[in-house]
């Protein structure tokens, strides 16, 4: 958290003079400013719970040691003043609170500490006095900042930045930037280049300028806004502003790199450009935005360019309508941030990019987490898990890149979806991306690609039994002949049901389903993460990994299938290491790969953990390539298809008819060879009288005779352009 500490007397030289007062003595000790009890006047209103007011306020009698935490944004037309009884009181502003004095602020008391981890901005005189002590990484800013002799930071200052500093000594010139502040009235009219418009009237812009927009501005909807250049941008108090520009395609180029160039706090809106009237918003090179609020591009691009950019607090820091963000390959991106670590999941809109960014370091700082749209995120260097976690999906996926840092997850923050890691040169070496773990090998595999499919998207579900929900996609410029030792890690988020003390199997899928690799092991560690036991595979390329429990183990594990010629027929055997609630195979056969037909069944073991040895003969094999495939049926009729395996089989050509005898109502014929055109099939009497005729392509088809075949003897004659032969049959009524 970060924040602001005031140990001081403040007596105010008035900004400007107010019936309204509010007032408080303060009780001492520790307090936030939304616990203090206030006593107004001449129509004053209590501001213990934030939001904007025009009064003068004062704060009395904080002595040596007591702590003022403003825990609440507000904005104030008017004075504070806050007065000391001691020495080293501390006034404290937490990231994520902002607080405008449209006046002034004095503290004339010494050996006061200044944390300001929020944002404080005074637009007239900031008056402290000897020995003043800033620290925090927020942002303290105005018109004149008066300080007395003796002022320092502690551990870094925050960003100091003030149009005037009287301070005699060094600090002036060695830790305030200069720049005008101006706070946005709106009083004359919309037109950004009125002079008038801002307090103090702005009438030489310039390139360090830090422009305010609060709640007490009129005429939120400004116009005319040219090209230019100044130091910060912010918005606050609650109020939604839109900026018009003066022609389309104008640019505000933010030039601060020190605190936030742009500052959208939570609550409020920053809409640019409209309609057909382009307006680009740039922050600068090292510089930073902070959004807890939000940006809206109507029409014109937001480029973060080599800069950081923190989204928090809204669930929808970015919006568009024609606006997009541009980033680069040195952008840093943070959803969350130290102190902005709440608030809801923040959604990107799909499309928010212009075109699919590489960016150098992602950062999750977030308890509810952030969701991608659909645009993929590459990067190149570093991503760092903090809070929250990351949802993805198949088109807006977390890629990281070869150069990337491999990337550390923890139990409450980490990935949800799909994430990626880009091309990588393996080789013979070893890798240990995204939870996949393989060891060296022999064999070249070449460069690897790899997407991990976390949650809903790495379940793989077969009847009732589910796998853990994680996958791994793997694509091997080629498989390890000799075989590589793989292992897989997983949070205990992707358990989905399984349980870690018991025994785990990975399973590969090369397209024809999941099937085994190695036995049944524990865990080689429970973890966190969890950590699978090692087993070997030669086949990377194209595969998907994953692993389930004893309980839930897949219905059939196959093992291996193969087909072989025999002298004429051909053999398929195969085996199964477990099967649950398992009915039957079906044997199915192609001619061309595509189009399968069933040619028998196999009865299953039903419910096994042991090894399963089955075989089907094909007595009718076609010349040329068979090709087959195993297709599983369980007792609840759920069905799965395994690899398909090919067999080349040579043999002389056959035709023959079957049955025979034949009943005389059909007659069924059978090749052993592919067609390639169709063939004319004539049946002849015992006297050469045709008495049936069949014209057709398939190489197992039946002719129906229009009249039932008296007894006796027939011949069938089966042509083609290439082959033909008669065979004889006889009818049997």
């Amino acid at each position: 958290m970060k924040y602001v500490f005031l140990s001081l007397i403040l007596h105010v030289g008035l900004f400007s003079t107010h019936a309204q007062t509010c007032s408080n003595t303060y009780p001492g000790g520790a307090q936030n400013w939304s616990a203090l009890s206030w006593s107004c006047a001449g129509g004053g209103t209590s501001p213990a719970a934030g939001g904007t007011f025009t009064e003068n306020l004062s704060v009395a009698t904080i002595g040596n040691g007591d702590n003022l935490t403003i825990n609440v944004s507000l904005t104030l037309t008017g004075n504070l003043t806050v007065s000391s009884s001691g020495s080293n009181p501390t006034i404290t502003i937490p990231a994520g609170v902002t607080v405008v004095i449209n006046g002034n602020f004095t503290d004339n008391d010494n050996n006061v500490n200044y944390v300001v981890n929020g944002t404080l901005i005074v637009t007239g005189t900031f008056k402290g006095k000897n020995n003043a002590l800033f620290s925090g990484t927020g942002t303290i800013a105005g018109g004149t900042l008066d300080l007395g002799n003796g002022a320092s930071c502690s551990g870094g200052c925050p960003n100091l930045n003030f149009n005037t500093c009287t301070q005699a000594d060094a600090f002036c010139t060695g830790s305030v930037s200069s720049g005008t502040t101006y706070s946005w009235n709106g009083s004359a009219s919309s037109n950004w280049q009125t002079g008038s418009n801002w307090t103090p009237t702005r009438t030489t812009p310039g390139t360090n300028d830090y422009l305010t927009f609060t709640s007490s501005g009129a005429n939120k909807s400004i116009t005319n806004v040219p090209t230019q250049t100044v130091g910060n941008i912010l918005v606050t108090g609650s109020s939604a502003y839109s900026l018009t520009p003066a022609s389309s395609g104008n640019t505000l180029t933010l030039s601060k790199t020190t605190g936030n160039a742009l500052q959208i706090d939570n609550g409020s809106t920053l809409s640019i450009g409209a309609t057909s009237n382009t307006l680009n918003l740039a922050l600068p090179t090292s510089g930073k935005g902070s959004i807890g609020g939000q940006l809206n591009l109507v029409v014109g691009t937001f480029t973060i360019s080599s800069a950081t950019l923190i989204l928090h607090t809204n669930s929808t820091p970015l919006a568009r309508t024609n606006g997009q963000v541009t980033a680069n390959s040195s952008t840093t991106l943070r959803f969350g941030d130290t102190g902005y670590t709440s608030g809801s999941t923040i959604v990107l809109p799909n499309s928010i990019f212009n075109g699919a960014p590489t960016i150098s370091t992602l950062a999750m700082n977030r308890t509810n987490g952030a969701t991608l749209g659909n645009q993929t995120i590459t990067v190149n260097s570093t991503v760092t898990f903090t809070l929250g976690v990351l949802n993805t999906n198949a088109t807006g996926q977390i890629k990281f890149a070869s150069s990337a840092v491999s990337v550390s997850e923890t139990a409450s923050s980490y990935i949800n979806g799909y994430a990626q890691m880009g091309s990588t040169s393996v080789g013979t070496g070893a890798l240990n991306y995204l939870g996949m773990n393989m060891a060296s090998g022999a064999n070249n595999i070449g460069s690897v690609t790899l997407i991990r499919r976390t949650g809903t998207v790495g379940v793989n579900t077969f009847n009732a039994n589910n796998s853990i929900a994680a996958s791994w996609d793997i694509t091997a410029g080629a498989d390890p002949a000799a075989g590589r030792n793989i292992s897989f890690t997983w949070l205990a988020a992707f358990d989905n049901g399984t349980v870690s003390s018991l025994r785990f199997q990975t399973y590969s899928n090369t397209g024809s389903g999941f099937n085994p690799i190695g036995s049944l092991q524990l865990l080689s560690s429970a973890g966190p993460p969890r950590q699978s036991a090692t087993a070997s595979t030669t086949v990377l390329n194209n595969a998907t990994f994953t692993l389930s429990d004893e309980n839930n183990t897949l219905p059939i594990s196959l093992t291996d299938f193969t087909g072989s010629q025999r002298t004429s027929d051909i053999l398929l055997e195969w085996q199964t290491s477990s099967e649950l609630n398992f009915d039957f195979f079906s044997i199915e056969k192609s001619t061309d790969g595509k189009t399968f037909k069933e040619i028998g069944t196999v009865k299953g073991h039903g419910t096994t953990n042991e090894e399963n040895n089955y075989s089907f003969v094909d007595n009718s094999p076609t010349i040329g390539t068979n090709y087959y495939r195993l297709k599983s049926v369980d007792f609840d009729g759920y069905t799965e298809y395994f690899k398909v395996v090919s067999v080349d089989y040579t043999h002389e050509k056959k035709f023959m008819v079957y049955p025979n005898p034949s009943d005389g109502n059909s007659i069924r014929i059978k090749i052993n060879f592919p067609l390639e055109e169709s063939y004319s099939l004539i049946i002849l009497d015992n006297l050469g009288n045709e008495v049936g005729r069949l014209l057709d392509n398939e190489s197992d088809a039946t002719l129906i005779f229009s009249k039932p075949l008296t007894t006796g003897l027939y011949f069938a004659r089966f042509a083609t352009t290439h082959f033909s032969k008669t065979v004889r049959f006889a009818v049997k009524n």
